[in-house]
Parts: C-alpha cells; structure tokens; sequence
C-alpha cells in the first residue's frame, strides 16, 4: 500500500510541476547494434521538455529497460551533466535534467542500460 501511495504521489506530482508548455520529444532509434534490445522497450513518450524552464523530463517507467546512467553532451561532444546512479533510483522515476545554466543549442543525452545505450538529440532554446 506504501509503494502504491508513493508511486501516485509522484505522478500527482510530476502533474503539477510538469507545466502546459511541456513538449513531447520524440526518440531516434540508436545507433550501431542496439538498435534492437532498445527499440521495442523505448516509447516516444519517454522525454518531455519544459521550454520555458529549459529542463528536460525523462520517464524511466516508459522505458522498459533498467538504466544505469545518464550523460549529457553539448554540440562539441562534451560532457556537461552526468548521473551514473541511476541503478539506484525507483523504476517509476521522472528524472529531470536542468538546463537553465547551460548555454542554448543542441545536446545529445545518453541513457545507458548494463547492455546497450539510447541516444536523443534536443535543442534548447
């Protein structure tokens, strides 16, 4: 009953926070050989992208696969965010990425499983 409670609490939540310029990002298929461990386990409701705020949400509950971490690089292949505890977070977790310091332009974000790696392209605005 405890986890049923929290796991609503945090959809209460990201409800909330999640504001109504929110933006579905849509997700390329990765690239080279895990392409087909990925491809069935990701949907294209994954990522969200709060504009305004310049923070992107991604939904781990949407991706079928266990991740271990996140990484984010700029245009340059630069890495300016990493989290590679993401093993420890609940499957049902909304991760958010803050881009409100980060100079405009396009990332790549990096989520990686114990055996294959997803790659998305945003642009920040």
């Amino acid at each position: 009953m405890k986890k049923l409670f929290s796991a609503a609490a945090i959809l209460v939540a990201f409800a909330i926070i999640t504001p109504l310029n929110a933006q579905l990002l849509s997700i390329s298929t990765p690239n080279g050989n895990d392409s087909s461990k990925l491809s069935s386990s990701i949907k294209e409701w994954s990522f969200y992208t709060d504009n305004e705020n310049r923070i992107v949400y991604i939904d781990f509950e949407k991706i079928d696969v266990n991740l271990s971490s996140v990484t984010v690089k700029d245009k340059d292949s630069q890495i300016v965010f990493r989290d590679e505890n993401l093993w420890q977070l609940p499957v049902n977790t909304i991760y958010e990425v803050d881009f409100s310091s980060k100079p405009k332009g396009q990332y790549s974000i990096e989520l990686r499983t114990f055996t294959a790696t997803l790659k998305k392209t945003i642009t920040i605005n």
